[in-house]
Parts: C-alpha cells; sequence; structure tokens
C-alpha cells in the first residue's frame, strides 16, 4: 500500500524517485534539502496543494493536501488531505501562516524517517506519553520525505505566501520584475528578462510582515511555485479547446444556420453524443446540458469557451468525449481533420499524465504527440 502511493508502478518506486532527484540536481531549492545522493531511491518528494472551494451554498473552505511528485492520477488515490479550514473563520494571514508552520515541522520530521522528541512548539514530549517511548524510532522503513513544489492558483498563492508581486498588483509576476506594462513581450531583450529572484534576493527584498511562512519548509523558494495542472489545462486551455473546436464543427455543418439553430445541435446532437459515451465508458456525465451560454457562443463574435459550471473533473472526462466526438467527425466538413488531430493531440497529452485510464486504444494509441503539435493544431483549426 505505501509503495502504491509512492510512485505509480509499485515494483520501481526507488528506482522512480531516484530519477525524479537526480532530474531536480542544480535547481536552487535542490541545493537546499540536503539530500544525499545515496538517498536519493529512499526519499520521496512531496508535492503541496491549496485551493479554496465552495463546500455548501456559498460557504468556502481552504483545503491543503499532499502528494508524491511521482504518482499520477486520480486525487482520490493519490493524495491526502492535511487540513481544512472554513473561509470564515480565517483570520487574513496569519491563520495560512500557522499552517504553514506546522507543514514546515511535518516535514522535519519526514525528512528523518524518525518518530521526532519535539513537538510542533519545541518542547519535548512527557516521558511516561506514547510519542516519547517510540521517539528516534524509524516509522517507515528508512524511507524519508522532502519538499519538493508548492500548487495553488493566483489567488492561493496571494493568500498562502502574501506575494505583493501578483495577478492584481502592477508587478505581475512573483518571481521576477515583470509588470503589466510588459509581461506580454516574450522577446529575448525584454525588460524583465535575466530579472529571476533567487530565494535570498526574495527574502531580503521582503519585510518580516510580508515574508512567507513557507520560508519555514526547508527547500521552499518562489520558483518552486508550480504550475496547477487543474487551473492549467481542465479550467484554462481545455474549456476554450473543446468549445472551440465542437463550435466549429457545428457551424461548418450548416454555415447558415441561427444562433438558434446552433443551440438546438448543441442541446441535441452534442448532448446525446456525450451521454452515449459517458454511458459506454461507465462515467458519470454533468447534468448541465450543452448550450449557447454554457459553450460561450452567445453571439457570433464572441470566443467559445466552457462555462464555468463545467468543473475540472467534468472536462477532463470531455477532453476524451470531444477528441472521440471529432474523429468520427472527420472529412464531413473543412477543417475537421485539423480539429480531430487537435483534440486527439490534447488527449493523448492528458492520457500520459493519467497514466492509469485507457480511453484511448487502436490507432490512437500510435505515437503520443507532443504539447507543441497540439498548439500546432489546434491553432490551425
Amino acid at each position: 500500500m505505501f509503495y502504491q502511493w509512492v510512485s505509480d508502478n509499485l515494483n520501481v518506486a526507488g528506482q522512480a524517485v531516484q530519477e525524479y532527484w537526480s532530474h531536480c540536481e542544480g535547481l536552487e531549492f535542490f541545493s537546499r534539502l540536503n539530500l544525499k545522493k545515496e538517498d536519493y531511491a529512499t526519499c520521496i518528494p512531496v508535492y503541496w496543494h491549496m485551493d479554496g472551494v465552495k463546500v455548501y451554498k456559498n460557504q468556502k473552505a481552504w483545503i491543503y493536501s499532499f502528494c508524491s511528485a511521482t504518482r499520477k492520477g486520480l486525487s482520490t488515490g493519490t493524495k491526502l488531505v492535511f487540513t481544512l479550514v472554513r473561509d470564515t473563520i480565517v483570520q487574513k494571514h496569519s491563520t495560512h501562516d500557522e499552517i504553514a508552520k506546522r507543514i514546515g515541522y511535518c516535514m522535519s520530521v519526514l525528512e528523518t524517517g524518525r518518530f521526532p522528541h519535539v513537538d510542533e512548539y519545541g518542547r519535548p514530549f512527557p516521558q511516561s506519553s506514547a510519542q516519547a517511548s517510540r521517539a528516534g524510532s524509524c516509522y517507515a522503513g528508512g524511507w524519508t520525505a522532502r519538499f519538493a513544489g508548492f500548487k495553488a492558483d493566483w489567488e492561493g498563492r496571494v493568500v498562502a505566501h502574501k506575494f505583493e508581486r501578483n495577478y492584481s498588483a502592477h508587478n505581475i509576476c512573483e518571481k521576477c520584475s515583470a509588470t503589466r506594462a510588459n509581461f506580454g513581450n516574450f522577446n529575448d531583450d525584454a525588460a524583465y528578462m535575466g530579472t529571476r529572484r533567487s530565494f535570498d534576493e526574495y527574502v531580503h527584498s521582503c519585510s518580516a510582515r510580508r515574508l512567507s511562512a513557507w520560508v519555514n519548509v526547508r527547500g521552499w523558494c518562489p520558483d518552486r511555485n508550480l504550475e496547477d495542472l487543474l487551473h492549467v489545462l481542465h479550467q484554462g486551455v481545455a474549456m476554450v479547446a473543446i468549445a472551440s473546436c465542437l463550435c466549429e464543427d457545428l457551424e461548418e455543418k450548416d454555415p447558415h444556420q441561427t444562433l438558434a439553430q446552433l443551440e438546438k445541435r448543441m442541446g441535441e446532437e452534442l448532448w446525446n453524443s456525450y451521454k452515449s459515451w459517458c454511458a459506454a465508458h461507465r462515467k458519470t456525465p454533468c447534468s448541465h446540458r450543452f448550450n449557447l451560454a454554457r459553450l460561450g457562443r452567445e453571439q457570433w463574435n464572441a470566443f467559445p469557451e466552457m462555462g464555468s459550471t463545467y468543473k475540472g473533473a467534468v472536462i477532463k472526462d470531455m477532453i476524451y468525449w470531444s477528441a472521440a466526438y471529432l474523429w468520427q467527425q472527420q472529412g464531413t466538413t473543412p477543417g475537421s481533420n485539423l480539429r480531430c488531430h487537435a483534440m486527439h493531440a490534447l488527449a493523448t497529452f492528458q492520457k500520459r499524465l493519467t497514466r492509469t485510464l485507457v480511453f484511448l486504444t487502436g490507432e490512437w494509441q500510435e505515437r503520443p504527440p507532443t504539447m507543441r503539435e497540439f498548439s500546432c493544431c489546434f491553432t490551425s483549426a
């Protein structure tokens, strides 16, 4: 059970974590972990994730969870909840700072692979307590763990780290000096190029009040605030890709149709296809039937995008379904092959990330396309 949590293949768990750490050599955070090469194969790289979610009507809660960086798949089988805090009882930054300090304590214990001698406040356990009796003994057969990354959306990063440089400020990047005026310049001579801040520079530039409490976690630095796949792919790229390809496919079938006719096609042709696919693959379909508003096509000049009613787990399934649907539409309308290839690339890209659910068989399992190929197909379509 332990090895199943560490790696996709429990028989090569040690090899997987060893490969991960070998790829991290040379990165700034890695030099601060004090991890020896001979310990790579028994040290689990841990990702921490935090997000704000609605739990009941308009009530919001902040959830912290963690997982092994070398384990992929469904969240229910790979992630463990650390804590859940209702937003109504959160005291500005102090609550999240205290959580970060507890995480720092937990990681310091995991680094040793042994039960601790002191609690999170540095106080020795009472001599007659169970904690004191097992202090110093191994609890995972010699395995340890180290911090590998922090993941959250833009709001979560501001809440957790108190960044003054953030998505809503003029200085828009937490890692360099990019501003709202120049962040869109991707040329080599852009003003912010070469201004990426090191951990020491970050610490010296912050006042004690604005310094992230995650400095208590050995290895954390702004560079290890990694991109969150949920918000980048399932609530980002895929939302636009699915809606754009599906809308264009329907519109090419009848270039002279009205918006009302287009909506009827969405609610019948697309919806029936989606429901049938879910039934065939034993997936629970979303209850929100497709319409113009939910696909962002209320006007002809509007850019299609799946509505916020479709959450990450639903979009993840829709990537596979839309790829299957567009595969059947090849050769029927202008651009149908490009749309099919674009969604095929995205579906295969996602399959390679999860590596657990096999919906693509036969001819779908040819050489997996790269994300660059998906981008080329999608922009061409």
